[in-house]
């Protein structure tokens, strides 16, 4: 079981990362999401629905803590409803599969993408392609941020002699 402190690490260095994240201008000013595939690691990591559903809840926190782009605590509640929704597939999800760690990144960013549209009144025509390609993005990028949370977590594992 790996500690705390590399839990609330990975969810710190993700939110720094992507705060700092430029925008893409030519995207209408989307961003790198990492958050996502940091809930879609936390959720397939975990052992225990309670904790996923709080590791994710934690993480969108974090989130509205760097950001100011919704009202605090609607990226929790969207990262736990995500969690909760990956946690019901959990007999058939493997975390090791790089298919498996993409759809669970990409539902969890369209899940938080759609309840801050509804929270913030958003709805648009520009909306939904922007939220489908902050999806793909995420589909994209879940691999790698997974290679490296699992770097991370072997940094952790380590026992100083």
């Amino acid at each position: 079981m790996i500690s705390l402190a590399f839990y609330l690490t990975a969810i710190l260095l993700c939110a720094s990362v992507q705060a700092m994240a430029p925008t893409a201008w030519w995207a209408g000013g989307l961003r790198l999401e990492l958050m996502p595939s940091l809930v879609a690691f936390g959720t397939l990591t975990l052992p225990t629905a309670r904790a996923r559903i709080g590791f994710a809840m934690a993480a969108g926190l974090a989130q509205d803590a760097f950001s100011a782009a919704t009202p605090y605590g609607i990226s929790a509640l969207a990262y736990g409803l995500a969690a909760f929704g990956l946690t019901r597939w959990e007999r058939w999800l493997d975390r090791d599969l790089p298919w498996i760690q993409s759809g669970a990144a990409a539902f969890a960013s369209v899940a938080a993408g759609a309840v801050a549209i509804l929270a913030r009144g958003w709805i648009s025509a520009g909306t939904v392609p922007k939220l489908v390609l902050v999806g793909f993005l995420n589909l994209l990028i879940a691999p790698f941020v997974f290679a490296g949370l699992n770097r991370l977590e072997q940094t952790f594992r380590r026992r100083p002699v």
